[in-house]
């Protein structure tokens, strides 16, 4: 259903900053464009449209009514022009991850010169000065620069928006934030498309996707089905949709294991979600996440999931209902994975159990409505800033 125009009046035109480094190909190409599009096509449904901010690069195709602007010296200056924003205007910029490079900050700036409402709203998947310390030591340069944006980022916007309770508490805590400019909006599924509970399966098939990186812990899973007996290994294939640098070494480890993997590399979005719509279980043992994306949208898919009890996936799974949550570990893995398999009344309950239970939680239609509050919210939020400065 298209979004109520009542949630389409409390902004006139969303600017949307890619994290700093991120080229709109790049996003892209890594399927995460698509993913967001049913987000994008409803607030490009605003008097002035959607502008995306990232790293110059080559163009993509984009929905209607959004236009694409590289993060350089002007882009304050350019997206403002571009949109027409003038005084009165309601402009509301929203980071994708926390980390922009400074590009909301110059459009609000360059709004408010137009006499335009400007609000900002800092908002991230996971903390990403968490992230960076732990793929490169917490004390590294890398992740002391990312904390330090993280905290002016946060402190400057009107808003701050983290996907689950737990990393908002850990961005208030960190940044002593009052609880009236922090709110939990999760990540979405596209929820417009009903599942076909009914529709057949392929026998066998484990998918796994995202990142091929170390924090992914896809290794596990590899082990896994090698630790099990020959005959039963021989019945399994291991779909790997991503890549990254750990490519070469899973490739070599399935082929020492003798599991039965195809590496599929990216895929387009909707490539990836129909192999999430004919798999027999998805798979994740990441060591870290924040609100993961390929889960819910696994689940929303109807597919039986089994994940690492780890931060960040054993939230979304209501363990024996909607799921199986296990140790990180490759014996545990290898139980859940034959049981679910062997079982195939279990595996049908926990695939329509998971699409009901992401559906309900994070559909758009319900997602959306939370980005709008937020949108006025830190509007308002804004507005009283400017009156206590005056």
């Amino acid at each position: 259903m298209p979004p109520a125009e009542t949630n389409l009046n409390v902004v006139d035109a969303v600017v949307l900053c890619l994290p700093a480094g991120e080229t709109l190909a790049s996003w892209h190409e890594a399927g995460r464009l698509d993913q967001q599009r049913p987000l994008i096509e409803r607030f490009a449904r605003c008097e002035l449209g959607v502008a995306i901010v990232a790293d110059a690069g080559p163009d993509v195709p984009l929905p209607n009514r959004t236009r694409a602007f590289p993060r350089t010296p002007s882009v304050g200056t350019d997206v403002t022009d571009a949109l027409g924003v003038q005084s009165g205007a309601r402009v509301v910029t929203r980071t994708m991850q926390l980390t922009d490079g400074g590009a909301s900050a110059q459009i609000a700036g360059a709004a408010r010169e137009r006499g335009a409402e400007a609000a900002r709203i800092a908002r991230g998947g996971h903390i990403h000065s968490r992230f960076v310390g732990n793929r490169d030591g917490a004390e590294s340069p890398a992740a002391i620069r990312a904390g330090e944006f993280e905290r002016v980022l946060c402190l400057e916007s009107d808003l701050v928006v983290g996907t689950t309770g737990k990393m908002v508490d850990d961005l208030a805590w960190r940044w002593s934030l009052p609880d009236a400019v922090c709110r939990v909006i999760p990540n979405f599924v596209d929820d417009e498309t009903p599942v076909d509970a009914d529709a057949p399966r392929e026998a066998g098939t484990i998918l796994v996707v995202g990142p091929l990186e170390p924090f992914k812990n896809t290794d596990l899973i590899v082990r896994a089905i090698g630790a099990m007996p020959r005959a039963a290994r021989g019945s399994f294939t291991l779909e790997v949709v991503g890549d990254g640098s750990q490519r070469d070494r899973l490739e070599s480890l399935a082929a020492e294991l003798g599991v039965n993997t195809r590496f599929l590399g990216r895929l387009p979005h909707a490539e990836v979600l129909a192999r999430m719509r004919a798999c027999a279980a998805y798979v994740q043992a990441s060591s870290y996440e924040g609100h993961p994306t390929a889960l819910i949208e696994a689940m929303a898919a109807g597919a039986p999931v089994i994940v690492a009890d780890t931060p960040g996936l054993g939230i979304v799974v209501d363990n024996g209902v909607s799921g199986v949550i296990v140790p990180g570990t490759p014996e545990s893995i290898t139980y859940a994975l034959s049981g679910v398999l062997e079982d195939d009344g279990w595996r049908e309950m926990l695939g329509r159990s998971a699409a009901a239970a992401a559906v309900r939680r994070y559909g758009i239609s319900r997602v959306f409505d939370l980005e709008c509050e937020a949108c006025a919210s830190a509007l308002e939020h804004a507005r009283t800033r400017k009156r206590q400065a005056a």
